[in-house]
């Protein structure tokens, strides 16, 4: 599977339930949320979650589809610089390609633009010239000055600066810290005198960005390193560590905002500790990780059997495809199968999506559910969850047909010694894709709309 991490950034950090709705959204696209981090000083909020290719996309889109109804940025305010209700939207490849994270980012952006009418700057891998790969000049003024002069820096897309959500920046890049330290007396003028000493662009450490400000009775400096390979976490901390002492301060905690790569903590730890002949193979989970991978299954399989509501048979059926597909490239993969093996690994990495989106689609049938009977529009929100939990399910039926489609065509091609792999795989597919069947009709009985159901049935007939 091709997953992607998306870390975008938003300008709430005060009202929990803002926040909150705008992660129930990125939920709800089938997405994994691995962190949600706040900070009221700043007034920003930042959503981890990876995913597949196009969940993650469209995870994205809805994010800042929610935050440009929720949040004005007329009557934000935070020290963290910002010029977007939804102000930056990364795309990182962690089993994807870089290209990839591109692709989807050039798509996020224009859709945002052409559905929410919010101009888009692109930045990082996706920029169009070589001064907009530096987040910060984008940036530079805040929603403000940029409102006041958006002409002086047009959008890569847009004309115009949306009145309340402002611009947002999309783009691809590689994984970065977002690394705060944290000095024990508050002083505007040493945390920007440190923050200068440190980032790249006034002199200091090799892609190293930083601001220094006030944060409470201490003094922040806030960071990002951009390529920890190159600049370790332990050289930026010493260097604070030493220009604090310059002016009688003390580096007195450090902070991680969203998450972090292992191998920086590691090397950080080797450090610090003279392990000089230290070797990552000595870590005990990194000799665990073939048994970990069977203990996710066996994990899952636990879910299926509990009194949970999810995941249920439409996350099943979904993960059944998965293995019919993964059994169908093993069979490709020793027939020479090239061009087949790579249509069923695309629908493999479909199919963990849908099984995700499955999940999160009958958990938002359940959220309508619980809407106070007296609310008006609680009938029509139920209808329309149960619309899409029923969508989900039939998107895994014709994911299944499609698989079918081409693993009945290396039965045919495929090596002979290979014949009860590629049977077993069409027999999972044909398994799915009833079980898929069967999770539509069940949401259909509730369904009122006559003509969506007509439409619905005649799409599960079967062949």
């Amino acid at each position: 599977m091709k997953i992607v991490e998306c870390v975008p950034n938003f300008s709430e950090g005060r009202r929990k339930e803002v926040i909150d709705e705008i992660a129930k959204v990125i939920r709800n696209a089938g997405v994994e949320i691995l962190d949600v981090e706040s900070n009221e000083i700043h007034n920003r909020c930042v959503i981890t979650f990876v995913g597949g290719l196009n969940d993650v996309a469209e995870a994205a889109f809805l994010g800042a589809k929610r935050a440009a109804e929720l949040i004005d940025l007329n009557k934000h305010e935070g020290e963290h610089p910002r010029i977007g209700a939804c102000d930056v939207i990364p795309f990182i490849p962690i089993t994807a390609s870089i290209e990839d994270c591109k692709e989807i980012a050039e798509q996020t952006g224009k859709k945002i633009a052409s559905e929410l009418h919010i101009p888009i700057y692109f930045y990082e891998e996706n920029a169009r010239n070589e001064e907009r790969k530096r987040l910060e000049n984008i940036r530079k003024g805040n929603y403000e000055w940029l409102k006041e002069h958006f002409d002086e820096r047009p959008a890569d897309i847009g004309d115009r600066i949306h009145p309340t959500a402002g611009a947002t920046v999309v783009g691809a890049r590689r994984p970065l810290i977002a690394y705060n330290v944290y000095l024990n007396k508050p002083s505007d003028a040493m945390g920007k005198k440190i923050a200068k000493a440190v980032r790249e662009s006034s002199g200091g450490l090799k892609n190293v960005k930083a601001i220094g400000f006030i944060d409470g009775q201490r003094t922040q400096i806030s960071m990002n390193l951009v390529d920890f390979n190159t600049t370790p976490m332990y050289r930026v901390f010493e260097l604070i560590k030493d220009e604090a002492e310059r002016y009688g301060a003390v580096a007195d905690e450090g902070e991680i905002v969203g998450l972090i790569p292992e191998k920086a903590l590691i090397d950080s730890a080797m450090h610090y500790l003279q392990l000089n002949s230290f070797d990552e193979k000595q870590i005990l989970e990194k000799r665990l990780e073939s048994l970990f991978a069977m203990q996710k299954i066996y994990d899952f399989a636990s879910a299926l059997a509990s009194s949970n509501p999810v995941p249920g048979g439409g996350s099943a059926s979904a993960i059944v495809g998965a293995f019919s597909c993964a059994l169908a490239e093993k069979v490709c993969a020793l027939s020479g199968l090239y061009e087949e093996k790579e249509k069923l690994e695309a629908l493999r990495d479909r199919f963990f999506g849908l099984a995700q989106k499955d999940s999160a689609a009958f958990m938002q049938v359940m959220d309508a559910y619980r809407i106070p009977k007296e609310q008006e529009d609680r009938k029509e929100r139920i209808q329309e969850a149960l619309k899409h939990a029923t969508l989900v399910p039939l998107e895994t039926y014709s994911a299944c047909k499609e698989a079918l489609e081409v693993e009945e065509k290396v039965l045919e091609q495929g090596k002979k010694s290979a014949l009860s792999d590629i049977q077993s795989a069409i027999e999972l597919a044909r398994s799915a894709m009833k079980c898929a069947r069967y999770n539509v009709e069940i949401n259909l009985d509730s369904i009122k709309d006559e003509r969506f159901k007509s439409e619905i049935s005649n799409g599960i007939k079967d062949n």
